[in-house]
C-alpha cells in the first residue's frame, strides 16, 4: 500500500511540475547559469527564480551569471529556453 501510495504521489508531483513549467512558456525568465549540460553540447542548464530547473543555448562563459532567457517547451524535469 505504501509503495502504491508512494508512486501515486511521485507521479502527481511530476505533472503538476510540468504544468508549472508549461505556465513560463513563452514568458521571460531570469536564470542563474550553473553548469553546462550533460546531455547536449552547447547548452547549459541553471535555475530560476522559481527554482524550475532550465535548459538554454550557452557556454561556460554565462556559468555563474544571470541570464535573460524565453521558456520554450516544458518537460517533465526541465523547461527549455532561448
Amino acid at each position: 500500500v505504501r509503495r502504491e501510495r508512494v508512486r501515486r504521489v511521485s507521479l502527481l508531483e511530476r505533472e503538476l511540475a510540468r504544468r508549472f513549467y508549461q505556465s513560463r512558456v513563452g514568458r521571460s525568465l531570469e536564470v542563474l547559469v550553473e553548469r553546462e549540460s550533460d546531455v547536449r553540447s552547447g547548452w547549459v542548464c541553471g535555475t530560476d527564480r522559481w527554482y524550475i530547473p532550465v535548459e538554454l543555448p550557452g557556454s561556460q562563459d554565462v556559468i555563474g551569471r544571470f541570464v535573460t532567457v524565453t521558456g520554450r517547451q516544458a518537460f517533465e524535469h526541465v523547461l527549455m529556453a532561448s
